[in-house]
């Protein structure tokens, strides 16, 4: 992610403060539109994150950073099997997009995306093609919940 652009568009102009209401759920939006059932409860995006980087940056730049992490998501996400000799590049790679996914609120693909860091590392194959499996698998739900956010009234729809 191209943190240069993040500075820019906090740079910016803008009004005086975002309510916080503006990321958080409808009152009347299930507890579940954000979160997967699973025993480790990790929420897929973290609307209250979302919110506090609007406070920050405009809805619009917010969306604008959403849309280029996805795509550049796309573009980086690592393919099993990764060659002995790519391990460490790899693990840069990860490394960069799971500090993107925390600036998002992208709870569930920053821990895979930091469970595959720990296996890259290792060097260990099985882990690894293990680890590059969940990222996709994670990704695939981060990515629907952001292309469904509205972060007008900070609902999936």
């Amino acid at each position: 992610m191209r943190l240069g652009f993040l500075k820019k568009l906090s740079d910016r102009d803008r009004p005086a403060a975002t309510p916080a209401a503006e990321a958080a759920p409808a009152p009347d939006a299930p507890d579940a539109i954000a979160v997967i059932d699973d025993a480790d409860a990790l929420v897929v995006i973290d609307l209250s994150r979302l919110g506090e980087l609007m406070q920050v940056l405009s809805t619009d730049a917010v969306r604008q950073l959403i849309l280029i992490f996805l795509s550049e998501t796309e573009a980086e996400l690592p393919a099993a099997p990764v060659a002995p000799e790519e391990t460490a590049a790899t693990a840069r790679r990860v490394h960069k997009l799971a500090g993107t996914a925390a600036v998002l609120g992208a709870q569930r693909f920053h821990a895979a995306l930091g469970t595959a860091e720990t296996a890259l590392k290792s060097g260990e194959c099985g882990p690894i093609e293990a680890a590059i499996a969940d990222v996709h698998r994670v990704w695939a739900a981060t990515k629907a919940r952001l292309e469904m956010l509205d972060l007008d009234t900070g609902v999936v729809t």
